[in-house]
């Protein structure tokens, strides 16, 4: 644990020091360190596809470690909230969507050329449903309404899952009624 602020620090100065090898190279290069200006390219490249892996291994672990975090807390969390059953036929689907533009191709001088001349040749129009679960119910004598995350289906899939699955729970913190997970992990399936 102690190693991960350790190897980041590391990488960042194996790539530090890439750079200025390579910028003394540039500045200080002639013909006749031919030989030993190729053992400081290959010494630089080397530092920098280590630093790169060192980089790219320790945002891994570290998103690795966030999400075991959240694993445990939410389970924590289910084991010690009070339960409430939800008959999913009873929620309401709202629904949103909406269009996002992907480019379909990168290259500089094709987007130049579509910004000048016609701006919608390179794009494709995505199309992102969204849905959220409301359960209403009555807590403590008053109204009550649950929201589940924000999941990325279309309506009449989400209805089959929800006809399909039937069930679920929503876990509420004892002491904060406003506190709750609303369990909608069989749609990740």
């Amino acid at each position: 644990r102690s190693m991960r602020p350790f190897l980041k620090i590391i990488s960042v100065l194996l790539l530090v020091l890439a750079g200025i090898v390579l910028l003394l190279l540039k500045k200080y290069f002639s013909a006749k360190l031919m030989t030993d200006s190729l053992y400081l390219v290959l010494f630089a490249f080397l530092l920098i596809v280590t630093g790169a892996f060192l980089i790219k291994n320790s945002i891994r672990k570290s998103a690795e470690k966030d999400a075991k975090i959240l694993r445990d807390n939410l389970l924590l969390f289910k084991s010690d909230a009070r339960k409430i059953n939800v008959d999913l036929g009873k929620c309401i689907i709202k629904t949103s969507e909406y269009s996002i533009q992907k480019e379909q191709n990168a290259a500089m001088n094709i987007q130049l050329y579509d910004a000048l001349y016609d701006s919608s040749r390179n794009v494709e129009n995505i199309k992102v449903n969204q849905a959220v679960l409301v359960f209403e119910t009555v807590e403590n004598g008053q109204k009550k309404l649950f929201y589940s995350q924000i999941i990325n289906r279309d309506e009449l899939s989400l209805r089959i899952l929800l006809e399909r699955q039937k069930k679920t729970t929503i876990f509420v913190d004892s002491n904060d009624i406003d506190n709750y997970y609303f369990d909608v992990e069989f749609l990740k399936n």
